[in-house]
């Protein structure tokens, strides 16, 4: 759980960054590129959200893991004792303050999901309510032909409900059109009827819920609701864009004045999943000006394709997870290594050594702490020598590989505090020694 909470965090972080990022340039870009291109950049950047796990590249040395070099012979007992002083306490403390952590994430989850269905829920039942079924034959026919138009050839439900205050389209499924008024003049009709269908065409309302999504997975990051209705504007711009292709000057001047009329009647109860013609004062400027646009604007694939590159490549550069997550191979077993017999070189047969048992992931060392160990360990190692009980020798090489490991670490090496794993009835410290290949 500590890693996906680490990697959750990472991708909110990373995806924060570039979003911020994209919104700074979008004034920039929207002079250039279309509308329809920057909502669908967008959508990378919520499927970054919502899948947080991706391939993670080390910027430094390439890590492997390799058994413990400390060979359990080169370890006094007063020295393992002071290497193994409460880290099953530690263990278990950082354990638990995890899972609340993550108790705590899933709870908002929950509480974001149930508020904005619950929302939804009961805007439709009102609707249902209030609402009847449209029967006006110039209303069907006209509705009949922007669906041949567009291609769009499922059943779409039209209803009319005057508690609403403008049209709107909802049901992902099943898309029905609700109708505040339907004593429009035709060409009223027409741009209202089209702009709800380019939506549907679009599959916007399954976009919709994608955002929400991301929203509940990401609750703690004040950014996402950002994010959330910087999509609202390039939906509702690049869904104008389409209903106006190939327009005269005198189509958009009529096409914006039918969204201020709209806007009369401000949507104050809209829901995350349904749409509207009118979403807000800020969003209706800048539609305006959008729509008194005519100039023909290019696509953004190159930029599309550099937001999904860098959202790929962001996993490299947080990096606690890189190791726990890859090198401890994404599941329940966790390679440690064992004390084993000091006379196995070869990397192979310390392989074949590590037993695959369930433990929770390892604490590692930092450089000071593991330093002041050495120290420790390096005076007793020489009462040892003193009492005859160890060689000179043996202390001497004890002595250059703690040194070699200090240098080790200093490279992206890590020592893991010691966890102990019962087997057999007996009770062992693993130790596990990560090193940074040359």
């Amino acid at each position: 759980m500590r890693a996906f909470i680490i990697t959750l965090l990472e991708s909110s972080l990373t995806l924060s960054a570039i979003a911020l990022v994209y919104i700074t340039l979008t004034p920039s870009l929207s002079r250039r590129y279309s509308a329809k291109w920057r909502y669908y950049i967008w959508l990378v950047i919520i499927i970054g959200l919502l899948i947080p796990f991706r391939p993670h590249f080390a910027l430094t040395p390439q890590i492997q893991l390799n058994p413990i070099e400390l060979m359990p012979d080169l370890i006094s007992e007063a020295g393992r004792s002071l290497l193994g002083a409460a880290s099953n306490e530690i263990l278990t403390i950082n354990s638990n303050i995890w899972n609340v952590i993550a108790v705590l994430w899933f709870t908002g989850v929950c509480v974001v999901i149930a508020f904005h269905v619950l929302r939804h829920y009961r805007w439709m039942k009102m609707i249902a309510r209030w609402s009847n079924d449209v029967e006006d034959q110039q209303i069907m026919e006209t509705m009949q032909f922007l669906q041949g138009e567009l291609g769009i050839r499922k059943r779409i439900n039209i209803k009319h409900c005057a508690a609403i205050p403008g049209p709107m389209m909802s049901g992902l499924f099943k898309p029905v059109i609700t109708l505040n008024s339907i004593d429009m003049t035709p060409e009223a009709l027409n741009v209202v009827l089209k702009h709800e269908l380019v939506h549907i065409k679009r599959l916007d309302l399954g976009y919709k819920a994608l955002v929400l999504l991301a929203t509940a997975l990401h609750w703690f990051n004040p950014l996402v609701y950002l994010m959330a209705k910087a999509i609202e504007e390039q939906c509702e711009l690049s869904c104008d864009e389409e209903v106006l292709n190939n327009a005269s000057l005198e189509e958009r001047r009529q096409y914006a004045a039918i969204i201020i009329d709209t806007a009369k009647a401000v949507a104050k109860r809209q829901t995350a999943i349904t749409t509207h013609l009118y979403n807000g004062r800020d969003t209706l400027k800048k539609r305006i000006f959008a729509l008194m646009d005519t100039r023909k604007k290019k696509r953004a694939t190159s930029i599309l394709i550099f937001v999904a590159l860098c959202i790929f490549l962001t996993g490299g550069t947080i990096n606690e997870f890189v190791v726990e997550n890859i090198q401890f191979a994404d599941s329940e077993d966790i390679m440690v290594a064992t004390q084993y017999d000091s006379t196995v070189n070869d990397n192979e047969s310390k392989q074949s050594q590590l037993s695959s048992s369930s433990v929770i992931e390892p604490e590692w060392y930092t450089y000071e702490e593991f330093k002041r160990w050495v120290e420790a360990e390096l005076m007793v190692i020489n009462k040892l020598v003193k009492t005859g009980e160890w060689t000179q020798e043996k202390a001497d090489f004890a002595a250059e590989t703690y040194k070699e490991i200090l240098s080790q670490i200093t490279q992206g090496a890590r020592v893991s505090k010691p966890q102990l794993q019962h087997a057999e009835g007996t009770q062992t410290q693993n130790i596990v020694f990560i090193s940074a290949s040359e």
